[in-house]
């Protein structure tokens, strides 16, 4: 394996222990360049899965309550297995963020890299994984991004929903 995917997987645990720890977004150190304020966003959005976790949600009890009715029909890829199954305490949901996220992406990028023709197999795996953790660009992202930033700006400024 790549010494370069342990580098990764670092950089993405370091910043999720940085906003854990209650550090902000502003004076977040890593991916301070421009182009990297995606990379920034996606750690961040992922570790307010855990400080939201137990807090109200504009349309549930609580965050949780709204992750595992939303993540009932969400598969992990080529398992079958609901994502719901993580959100049933706080623990669970620490570790898919923490552990099993990583994993998933490093999975996909081997998808990728053995199917890259040409080019080193190592370099594909190592532009893939970087690419899956930190730049991800499916539906599934986008949309668990938008869950944990509305939640969290429901949580901040309580403004109602207008049906």
């Amino acid at each position: 394996m790549s010494l370069s995917c342990f580098v990764t997987t670092f950089e993405y645990w370091r910043g999720l222990i940085w906003f854990w720890r209650g550090n902000s977004f502003a004076s977040f150190p890593y991916f301070r360049e421009t182009e990297n304020r995606q990379a920034r966003v996606q750690i961040c959005a992922l570790a307010l899965v855990t400080y939201l976790w137990d807090k109200p949600h504009y349309r549930d009890v609580s965050f949780a309550h709204d992750l595992r009715q939303n993540l009932k029909n969400v598969a992990v890829p080529g398992t079958g297995l609901p994502l719901s199954l993580f959100c049933f305490c706080k623990p669970f949901g620490a570790f898919l963020v923490f552990i099993l996220n990583p994993f998933f992406c490093f999975m996909g990028a081997i998808n990728v890299a053995r199917k890259q023709r040409g080019g080193s197999f190592f370099e594909s795996l190592s532009t893939a994984y970087r690419r899956h953790l930190f730049f991800p660009d499916d539906w599934f992202s986008y949309w668990r991004l938008n869950c944990s930033l509305a939640s969290w700006y429901w949580l901040v400024t309580k403004v109602q929903r207008k049906d």
